[in-house]
């Protein structure tokens, strides 16, 4: 039987896990592990803000516990995923200065175009394989955006990352804030490590928690699968002049810094060619700062407001997407039963665009007197599933038809963070719920208050289509639900109000035949869960290997049927202590390293 390691690789990669601050929790919640098979890149690969040309490619190579200093790395882009055809390479170092993360912004690659790419260590140690995109050109007909926001991991499991990862059909993924959580909310403790996590103070602390959310697969998976775009929310920072939480957030989300002499800006601009321009913008720290001309303070400030104006003005992109973070449409509480204690006052939100109307209707108003159309705006921050018509205040809006309406709003739910469901006001106090809301905000065309997932955007020539996705979050789940989703005509500047059939959805062929997971990991008790899907009907052979003897220490053979989820249990306590690899169908098959501590 082949060895996988050594002798002193299996000391190290022990260090590895057990010994450094960002990875060595007491106890591990569920399907929370480190990727020790590919060590010392424990917490995977991503790339994120793509240009035509070039693209950000991201890693951290951690070193052992009591080692100092920087770690070599080596970097290859491919056109695939063999690495027979490496168009890009080069190397750098991986230091403390920025926790032993480790970006470069790849050059002088061709727009539309998928490339693979992975990293390398000094002893030629290889992280897994990622995935990325660059951005399309002029010859672009199609765009596929994920929207995904809110995302606790404290709150449940990250299934909605893992399908994001499994599909095939992306271009982007955009997250709109709260990507990381400076608390565990008391009221959604699913998955909560031991000790308690404290609210991060320290840099160390903010990079820790990075860390700590890297530990997730299904989080891993999405980020290595496709080119990602992020902004921050408050709970990725502490407040909003602080520099330390936003220097962790540059260092370990793939995304470039706008201003290099300048951390505290995060708005940015991502072009697709002719077909789409996507505008990221940071309502979190920019608001209450500048006044407008009627006194009150803008959402967005001066500076901010100035970039996008400009921007939209000189935009020769048919559709232009506009990322922020909080709801744009306004959000009445007005009929609410006053029994559900839900909102801020007579609105959901006031740190969101309806504590800003002046703003809103600036916005609006200007998209309107400068006949710019096909304009979406994305959002977050809220935990549920809206799409809106937005019209400014002074417009008569017909809510039959959308008449009125200068632009649209999507806002897909929540990846795992709670809300009517988990505040327990679900099912029919719910409905209740939804039912005032819909009388009180006639522009908001879909409500969804219970669901989390993500969502998906399809820009074509002719329409944008924004499809809601939902997912379990209490358990570990490969299931995957259509919520609904709607079309905006191109001119049309409204939601048409014929709901769209369920779409295909196009999964990613390189994931194989099977998936598996298992958790704990490590392993804490005497059991180690196990999950397997497969696509077709077979007998499969599932077995643990020791990393140290290279044996086989448990077997297990099973018929399982296509499409659906097959659990069990490996009993642990008579394992030795160290690691062990569970794989499907021998060498080939799919593969996870385990830990066994006792």
């Amino acid at each position: 039987m082949k060895r996988f390691f050594s002798s002193a690789g299996l000391f190290l990669i022990a260090c590895w896990v057990l010994g450094h601050d960002a990875v060595g929790q007491s106890v591990w919640p569920p399907n929370l592990h480190p990727d020790t098979l590919h060590a010392p890149f424990l917490h995977g690969v991503a790339s994120g803000d793509p240009l035509a040309d070039r693209v950000i490619i991201w890693t951290k190579a951690t070193p052992p516990s009591g080692q100092v200093g920087s770690i070599p790395v080596q970097w290859e882009v491919a056109t695939d995923n063999s690495f027979s055809q490496i168009v890009r390479s080069g190397q750098g170092q991986a230091g403390p200065a920025t926790d032993h993360c480790f970006k470069v912004d790849v050059d002088g690659l061709s727009p539309g175009t998928r490339y693979w790419y992975r990293f390398r260590d000094s002893l030629g140690r290889v992280s897994t394989t990622g995935r990325t995109k660059t951005a399309a050109g002029n010859s672009s007909q199609q765009i596929r955006l994920a929207v995904a926001s809110c995302s606790s991991i404290y709150s449940g499991f990250f299934n909605a990352y893992e399908r994001i990862g499994q599909r095939h059909d992306l271009d982007l993924v955009v997250h709109l804030g709260d990507y990381i959580y400076d608390f565990v909310d008391p009221d959604e403790e699913i998955r909560v490590p031991s000790p308690y996590p404290a609210g991060p103070i320290t840099l160390q602390d903010w990079r820790d928690r990075h860390a700590y959310y890297l530990l997730d697969p299904d989080l891993r998976l999405a980020r290595s699968r496709h080119p990602w775009t992020a902004i921050w929310d408050n709970h990725d920072l502490d407040n909003a002049t602080n520099p330390e939480p936003k220097q962790a957030f540059f260092e370990y989300l793939p995304i470039r810094r706008p201003d290099s002499n300048n951390i505290h800006q995060i708005y940015r601009k991502l072009s697709y060619g002719n077909l789409l321009d996507v505008f990221l913008l940071d309502v979190t720290t920019q608001r209450n700062i500048d006044t407008l001309t009627g006194g009150n303070y803008s959402i967005l400030g001066d500076s901010q407001w100035t970039w996008l104006s400009n921007e939209l003005l000189n935009s020769t992109a048919q559709w232009k997407v506009i990322g922020n973070e909080r709801m744009v449409g306004n959000f009445s509480l007005n009929g609410l039963p006053g029994f559900i204690p839900f909102g801020d006052g007579p609105v959901a939100d006031s740190s969101a665009w309806d504590g800003f109307t002046e703003d809103r209707d600036r916005i609006l108003n200007f998209l309107a007197s400068n006949s710019i159309h096909n304009t979406i705006f994305l959002s977050g921050d809220i935990h549920m599933s809206f799409a809106c018509d937005l019209a400014p205040s002074s417009n008569a809006y017909d809510p039959q038809t959308g008449a009125g309406s200068v632009a649209v709003e999507f806002l897909p739910t929540s990846i795992s963070r709670g809300n009517f469901d988990e505040a327990g006001f679900g099912g029919f106090l719910a409905d209740l719920a939804q039912t005032a809301m819909a009388a009180a905000n006639p522009h908001h065309v879909f409500e969804e208050l219970e669901q989390h997932g993500y969502g998906v955007l399809d820009i074509t020539a002719a329409q944008a289509t924004g499809e809601y996705w939902y997912s379990e979050i209490l358990n570990p789940s490969s299931n995957e639900t259509f919520g609904n989703a709607f079309q905006c005509l191109s001119g049309q500047d409204h939601w048409d109000r014929n709901p769209v059939a369920n779409p295909t959805v196009y999964v990613d062929e390189s994931q194989g035949l099977f998936t598996l997971k298992v958790w704990p990991n490590p392993v804490s008790g005497d059991g180690l869960n196990w999950q397997i899907r497969v696509d077709a009907d077979l007998e499969i052979d599932l077995e643990l290997i020791s990393v140290a003897s290279g044996q086989q220490v448990w077997k297990e053979k099973k018929p399982v049927f296509s499409q659906q989820d097959f659990l069990g249990q490996i009993q642990t306590k008579n394992l030795a202590s160290g690691l062990y690899l569970l794989r499907i169908n021998g060498q080939n098959g799919p593969k996870i390293m385990v830990e066994n501590n006792r």
